[in-house]
């Protein structure tokens, strides 16, 4: 009988050996690749990002995850709101001060990731700055990962092309406050992360200042955005 007890645990080790000694693939053997969600890093951002307090971004959190407007009073009496909030994603609101975007980004590594935060000022014309942080909120300094563009590019060819149209600028110069060669050099743009991908927008901002008349000739092609792709290996935006 013990014999018999022998062989049959013998047996059924032998059986199970191959499964134990199995290598691991090697998604199994390595973290996830997708890095932390946007919510979680929002949870842990110190609070001089925002001017927001832990308790609140937890609360805006727990009400956007409810369904409800995830508004929060702020610490200057500005309210706050999550916009839209996906797993590399995030736009929230502040009244009267702008907006802040944080997209998280891959690297050539699998498992480092960076954060990408786009503030918009909206005083006197709304303007767009880029900075790059670790997941844990440690500032990088990555010259190269700005967009390079010119305001030219921003306006596009055929309004620069227009504006040296004598027609056009004979046109225009009467009631404009500003001349066409200035238009071509104007500062302001406006930057936007695209939720689905990691590609970077960049529009004029040129409706904030032009009066009504002059912007309409323009609009066109000041609404059309400049595209830039992450490069995760270069981490860089490269025109697209």
């Amino acid at each position: 009988m013990k014999t018999k007890t022998k062989l049959l645990w013998l047996t059924v080790l032998i059986g199970c050996c191959p499964l134990s000694l199995k290598p691991q693939t090697a998604a199994a053997s390595r973290p996830s690749a997708q890095g932390p969600s946007m919510a979680a890093c929002f949870e842990a951002m110190p609070d001089i990002f925002l001017p927001s307090t832990e308790n609140m971004r937890l609360d805006m959190l727990d009400f956007f995850r409810s369904g409800l407007k995830s508004t929060v009073k702020g610490p200057f009496d500005n309210l706050m709101e999550i916009e839209e909030l996906t797993d590399s994603y995030m736009r929230v609101r502040a009244s009267g001060a702008g907006s802040w975007q944080f997209k998280r980004l891959p690297t050539a590594e699998d498992t480092v990731f960076l954060i990408a935060v786009v503030q918009t000022v909206t005083r006197p014309a709304s303007g767009s700055t880029l900075s790059l942080y670790t997941t844990r909120w440690q500032k990088m300094d990555l010259p190269a990962a700005q967009p390079v563009f010119s305001a030219a590019e921003a306006w596009q060819q055929t309004v620069l092309d227009s504006l040296a149209a004598r027609s056009f600028a004979t046109e225009l110069l009467p009631s404009a406050e500003i001349n066409p060669a200035q238009i071509s050099s104007i500062p302001y743009f406006v930057f936007s992360f695209r939720s689905d991908d990691n590609s970077l927008e960049v529009r004029s901002s040129a409706s904030d200042y032009l009066d009504a008349g002059t912007y309409k000739k323009v609009a066109a092609s000041a609404a059309t955005p400049l595209r830039f792709e992450w490069n995760p290996e270069k981490q860089a935006f490269e025109r697209r």
